[in-house]
């Protein structure tokens, strides 16, 4: 399948795998792994999940509101064996958790494979289009390592590394950064209301 970017680079995506549950993402160097480098030819391009629920929907499309994260590597099978780990830090890891969500039964990995020179721009045309077509680059901005994915990845820091008397210890800090911040939201607030009084 050949797609053109929106700068004109057409990038060709040698195949797609079917969808998969997250418990079957094979090991880097495994058997299984060995078997699907030879299938597609390599092992770099971009992968994607989904809830089971919605495989069917999403079908063979690339750009569908329910394609839950879109990602990128050189060794996809190795970026995304991160998910499978019950303690791994991948996003999508922390949504899976957060969500309470079955990694057999609940959520499917998809695989695009493709040149790794063309792999960044292959996601990120997926992003460019679903942003366009749905408002957001993927549908679990949670699982984002930007700033979407930080409430996230907070949380499960907590649940992961923190005891109980560890987050009681927060909780007087965390009273304070509420006040400040709501303290910063009144006297901007009352700022502009000024600034509007005097205009």
């Amino acid at each position: 399948m050949e797609i053109t970017t929106n700068k004109g680079k057409t990038i060709n995506v040698v195949a797609v795998s079917d969808w998969m549950p997250v418990t079957k993402i094979p090991g880097v160097n495994s058997k299984a792994y060995n078997e699907l480098v030879d299938k597609f030819g390599m092992p770099s391009g971009c992968y994607q999940f989904a809830k089971t629920e919605h495989v069917e929907e999403i079908g063979k499309e690339l750009i569908h509101k329910e394609i839950g994260y879109t990602g990128t590597g050189k060794d996809v099978f190795g970026r995304t064996g991160n998910v499978r780990s019950p303690s791994g830090k991948h996003g999508v890891n922390r949504v899976i958790r957060a969500e309470g969500w079955d990694k057999e039964n609940d959520v499917r990995v998809r695989y695009l494979f493709c040149e790794m020179e063309d792999a960044a721009d292959l996601e990120n045309y997926i992003f460019a289009e679903t942003q366009s077509q749905f408002g957001y680059r993927f549908a679990w901005k949670e699982a984002s390592a930007g700033t979407d994915g930080t409430l996230h990845e907070w949380m499960d820091t907590a649940e992961l590394k923190l005891s109980a008397e560890d987050i009681i210890e927060c909780l007087p800090k965390l009273r304070q950064l509420v006040i400040d911040k709501k303290m910063e939201d009144v006297i901007s607030e009352v700022d502009g209301l000024f600034e509007s009084a005097i205009k």
